[in-house]
């Protein structure tokens, strides 16, 4: 049974998803963190949906790659290597099995809160990253292997991304846009989806079958804010740090309530389009702050609609009952304005820090998909001896 600060975020309309591993770490001891008096925390996938600790599942490269080594899906790697499968070609069926999966297991949210949650977001691989449509073929592929209504393909906000949500739309595919770190590619990604969005409805499809979403890496912005703050000589940082998170996320949502209230939009929602959801990446911990003051961070990130992605070890560590304040983000633009501005007169401008993030994130994640790839040609080869 989930704990007060579940039921909260639940009051207020907002979803905890989980973030690769689906088995958090036990406490010391093996026992299950939650502390005396507090219901252990569940450790499987099944307890995590079963019991509404979590409503929804990204499943990046790290994931699969951790998968790999399994029973089922080392049985899996020996048939497509009878069958000659390249390694590639392997992956993909690696990904949409487990992605059928975990859709499976989520689909009696999906189906119980109409669509609304219970998804399941799958980054694709980076084969060709720059060929808009290489991208919009590898979500097309992974949409029918995993043939449910609950997929989220994951694809970056690049030039050839933007073109691949806006096919992915049209073609009646969820997406999830990740991982955003500025406010100008929220910009881009708006259009992209109404873009999508319009076509659908061009094509006949209904679009409130259509599902997306954006998830912006607040924490990873406030570890690189924090850390250049806390590098200047001689300033008195300590008010900013930890700020510039929550200022990007109610600068964002101000943006989506204005998108909202377009007319291009209000003409898609006469269709049946679905408002888009807003997604904070890893959002439970302030980087400044130790592991169990989880629940403030993610308390300022609060509002109708917003899914918090958490990994297994801040979902773990999150303290059951932490006070929550209600909406931290309507109506703080003007502030959050203030906090972003302070930056750049303490001598750490935003656009600096993710720009820097722009470049790093496609490494990262290249080397993530490599080595995915090589687990998964290191399983196809047959067992010596």
């Amino acid at each position: 049974m989930r704990g007060a600060t579940w039921k909260q975020l639940a009051a207020e309309g907002a979803s905890v998803w989980l973030d690769g591993s689906v088995r958090p770490p036990a406490g010391p001891g093996g026992a299950a963190p939650g502390g005396p008096g507090r219901a252990p925390a569940p450790r499987s996938a099944e307890e995590l949906v079963a019991g509404g600790w979590v409503t929804g599942l990204v499943l990046g490269p790290e994931a699969l790659t951790d998968s790999v080594g399994s029973p089922s899906q080392r049985a899996l790697l020996r048939d497509l290597a009878s069958l000659e499968v390249t390694p590639q070609g392997a992956v993909r069926r690696l990904s949409a099995h487990r992605a059928r999966e975990a859709c499976d297991l989520l689909g009696r949210v999906y189906e119980e809160t109409g669509g609304l949650d219970g998804y399941v977001s799958v980054d694709l691989p980076v084969w060709s990253p720059a060929d808009p449509a290489v991208l919009l073929a590898e979500a097309r592929t992974l949409w029918w292997l995993v043939d449910r209504p609950n997929l989220l393909v994951r694809i970056p906000a690049t030039e050839a991304g933007l073109a691949a949500i806006v096919g992915c739309l049209a073609d009646g595919i969820g997406v999830d846009v990740a991982p955003l770190v500025t406010v100008e590619s929220y910009r881009r990604v708006l259009d992209a989806f109404d873009d999508g969005l319009e076509r659908a409805r061009a094509a006949g499809r209904r679009l409130d079958r259509i599902a997306a979403l954006t998830s912006f890496a607040v924490r990873k912005v406030d570890t690189e804010v924090d850390a250049r703050l806390a590098a200047l000589p001689g300033t008195n940082s300590a008010a900013l740090r930890g700020r510039t998170g929550p200022a990007l996320a109610r600068v964002v949502y101000r943006l989506r309530e204005e998108h909202l209230d377009r007319a291009r939009w209000r003409s898609l929602a006469a269709a049946g389009a679905r408002p888009h959801r807003l997604a904070w990446l890893a959002c439970g911990t302030p980087p400044e702050q130790p592991a169990g003051s989880g629940g403030r961070y993610l308390g300022a990130l609060l509002a109708e609609g917003v899914v918090h992605v958490l990994p297994a070890d801040l979902l773990a560590g999150l303290e059951e009952e932490v006070p929550l304040f209600g909406d931290m983000l309507s109506g703080r633009f003007v502030s959050a304005q203030r906090d972003l501005e302070g930056l750049v007169a303490a001598g750490v401008p935003l656009a600096e820090v993710t720009d820097e993030l722009g470049v790093r994130y496609p490494a990262d994640f290249a080397r993530a998909w490599s080595r995915l790839l090589a687990a998964t040609t290191a399983g196809l080869r047959p067992a010596e001896g």
